[in-house]
């Protein structure tokens, strides 16, 4: 699927005119940890002071939104793991 990474703020915003291809949820979210981790590195930017109140935003290629991310210094990724026999993964993974 298509996915754009649209960078947001309470009075601005950056559009990702181009996105890139995913094969599911998981991955856009994956590539979007990585995207706002990069970016400080790239813009060596130490305390994500001045980026309060942004997030990157996830839309698929019809303009659904799928999720938001906050744009801050560390974004922490957890998998848990849903066995089969107990619950099911939450719906935005299916």
């Amino acid at each position: 699927m298509r996915c754009f990474f649209h960078v947001m703020a309470p009075n601005d915003v950056v559009l990702d005119v181009t996105g890139i291809d995913v094969p599911d949820i998981a991955e856009a979210w994956a590539q979007a940890a990585l995207a706002v981790s990069e970016f400080f590195v790239e813009e060596d930017i130490d305390d994500g002071e001045g980026w309060e109140g942004w997030t990157l935003e996830a839309f698929d290629g019809s303009g659904n939104p799928l999720f938001s991310m906050p744009i801050v210094r560390q974004v922490t990724v957890r998998y848990v793991r849903y066995p089969a026999t107990d619950a099911q993964a939450p719906s935005m993974f299916h």
